[in-house]
């Protein structure tokens, strides 16, 4: 089940002019519109909201990763087959893990390197909705995609070039985040 919901590839034009997704329930975008349901939902079981709890921190880190939301033909990047500084891999898998470990840094040094969003940010990220977030995720696909048309072999030039974009994103994700939880939370 959970499988199904993590893929927000959508075949589509390669330039949208507008944010877009897909009206199917087994899309990111649905999903979590649905998690956020069941967790403010007073007939759900505290299995059901553990189980929704843990799917809406799953997703919104999903839907910020660029190849989450990017082409459907080649399943988000994983048929496209790369060389990550020496070792085979694809595009996908780059950016799943490998942007984000590369500076080595403990998830603590992680949230302290990258938290440096202004309050107007945090307050801009939190208000738009969640077509923007994957709208956002889908622009940043045409470089990644670029670049590995360019050159499938990635070597330690290829971080300085998207490591911004990989901060950005995880910065936006856990911006996020905390105002999807503080509204399913309010009391």
């Amino acid at each position: 089940m959970t499988s199904t919901w993590c893929r927000a590839w959508i075949s589509r034009p390669s330039r949208p002019s507008t944010p877009r997704h897909a009206a199917a329930p087994t899309n990111a975008y649905t999903a979590l519109q649905q998690v956020r349901k069941d967790l403010r939902d007073p007939a759900k079981t505290a299995a059901e909201k553990l189980f929704a709890l843990k799917f809406v921190v799953h997703l919104v880190g999903d839907v910020h990763q660029p190849l989450h939301v990017g082409r459907g033909e080649d399943r988000g990047g994983n048929s496209i087959q790369v060389n990550w500084r020496g070792r085979d891999s694809n595009l996908h898998s780059i950016w799943d893990g490998d942007l984000v470990e590369y500076p080595g840094f403990t998830y603590s040094e992680m949230a302290a390197a990258y938290d440096h969003a202004t309050s107007a940010q945090v307050k801009q990220w939190q208000k738009d909705d969640v077509a923007t977030w994957l709208f956002e995720s889908y622009q940043l696909c045409t470089p990644v995609y670029a670049a590995a048309a360019t050159s499938p072999k990635f070597d330690y030039r290829f971080y300085p070039s998207f490591g911004p974009a990989v901060q950005q994103q995880i910065l936006k994700a856990g911006i996020r985040l905390a105002g999807v939880l503080n509204e399913v939370y309010k009391k």
